[in-house]
């Protein structure tokens, strides 16, 4: 994730159409569309955990300070 998220950075916001411009015909172009939306729907899985498990440190952070 984290090389992906770095050629994301370098490429910048214009990433995913370059992505998908690139396709060589329509069937690719698809393709690519839905890889694309399941690295969305992954990454934000992954985005979801992360915040709920920075969340839950928290909570036990703030337990034990007032323990």
């Amino acid at each position: 994730m984290i090389k992906r998220l770095r050629t994301i950075y370098k490429e910048g916001s214009m990433y995913p159409v370059k992505i998908l411009f690139s396709s060589d015909d329509f069937v690719d172009l698809l393709t690519r569309v839905k890889y694309m939306e399941r690295l969305a729907v992954y990454d934000a899985e992954l985005f979801n955990n992360y915040d709920y498990q920075i969340n839950t440190l928290k909570r036990k952070k703030e337990a034990l300070l007032n323990a």
